[in-house]
């Protein structure tokens, strides 16, 4: 046990040190990919470059974070899908890349970016799922695009977007998880659509849904996994739906 503690401690300690080299404002985590915004407001990312997602690297080449991967300036946000990356700029532009199969990047295409396009303007926040994006704009609209196949973009269809479709208005803060969506309203109500078979929505079934359901009230705080859904609610308390593995 002491040389496990150790071992972990080193690790910590290494970490911080090689993060020194730029001041980071928030951070991202994708699938192999670790994205993060400096103190300027510039895009770094490091990892394995699938897809172009580190732009400019070379393809499937491992990147550690001393080889840091300069991607754009005026960032204010970003949020990584498995295969693919968007993110809103300090203009509340909002620049998608990465893989594009289905539609992910909501460019009207199914080709592959390899450079960062626009695809929408005043934008507040980004979030990406497996392979589905939502846009929530300044006016409280929320937009969807991408797989469809369990109606997490909630437009009342399971048919996949190339580009932005209207989900509902009035919303505050928005997490999409691998197969599923969950929007906060600005009344506090909690919505949700999408896959649940493991009961991640938290609506008490386990039927997927094509259309934003209501699942609870005074919620202030939401993250999304990959099948597990994490509320606050305004009392402080932390609730969850879906599968929670812990040890």
């Amino acid at each position: 046990m002491k040389k496990l503690i150790f071992s972990l401690l080193i690790l910590v300690s290494a970490f911080i040190s090689a993060s020194a080299q730029h001041k980071c404002d928030s951070v991202e985590t994708g699938y192999g990919i670790y994205l993060y915004i400096d103190d300027e407001n510039s895009l770094w990312g490091f990892g394995t470059n699938l897809h172009g997602i580190l732009i400019g690297g070379k393809p499937f080449q491992r990147y550690s974070l001393s080889e840091s991967r300069h991607i754009m300036d005026n960032v204010r946000q970003v949020s990584a899908g498995s295969t693919h990356v968007a993110a809103v700029c300090c203009d509340r532009t909002l620049w998608v890349w990465g893989k594009n199969n289905i539609g992910q990047l909501g460019n009207g295409t199914t080709s592959d970016c390899l450079r960062p396009v626009k695809i929408m303007d005043n934008v507040k926040q980004v979030s990406t799922g497996f392979a589905h994006t939502l846009a929530l704009c300044c006016d409280g609209s929320l937009w969807a695009w991408g797989w469809n196949k369990y109606g997490q973009l909630g437009d009342g269809t399971t048919t996949k977007r190339l580009t932005p479709v209207k989900v509902m208005d009035n919303v505050r803060k928005v997490s999409a998880g691998n197969l599923f969506t969950m929007a906060i309203r600005n009344d506090g109500s909690l919505w949700s659509f999408g896959a649940n078979s493991i009961g991640q929505l938290g609506d008490g079934t386990l039927e997927n849904r094509i259309i934003p359901v209501k699942v609870a009230d005074g919620i202030k705080a939401i993250s999304c996994g990959t099948t597990v859904g994490m509320v606050v609610d305004d009392e402080g308390y932390l609730l969850t739906s879906g599968e929670v593995n812990y040890h």
